[in-house]
């Protein structure tokens, strides 16, 4: 990512306007937020993976909205996207095989989507201990 006039860039794969919009230029609250983001993450995603393997589609609905919400905040649309889907199958629980695959494509881009938070909290540190 390249800095441009001297502003932070997001990573291409978040929704910069969105987090532009949202930090308006406070990359210290942030790198603060993506942080917290990283802390939560683990048991949301454990939640979620529990429900999934007791079939508990109230359980499961219930961790991917939690989950959907801290994606949002650091603007990995299409993994808030992704999880918004799985959320809507939980309240038909009709069209189980949809499900399965959205799970299955779920844990594909859960690594990347950590590597790019991690990664753009230290970005923004950096940028932000530059500015100050």
């Amino acid at each position: 990512m390249k800095q441009q006039n001297g502003t932070f860039q997001f990573h291409e794969s978040l929704n910069a306007d969105f987090l532009n919009d949202l930090f308006v230029g406070d990359l210290g609250y942030a790198a603060e937020v993506f942080n917290d983001v990283v802390i939560e993450l683990p048991q949301y995603w454990s939640d979620m993976e529990t429900a999934y393997g007791e079939n508990n589609v109230a359980d499961l609905q219930a961790a991917a909205h939690k989950c959907k919400t801290l994606y949002a905040y650091v603007g990995l649309s299409i993994i808030r996207d992704r999880l918004q889907v799985i959320e809507t199958l939980c309240n038909s629980a009709t069209d189980t095989a949809t499900l399965v695959e959205e799970m299955k494509e779920l844990r594909l881009q859960r690594p990347e989507a950590e590597r790019i938070i991690l990664d753009e909290i230290k970005r923004l540190k950096n940028f932000h201990e530059k500015q100050a």
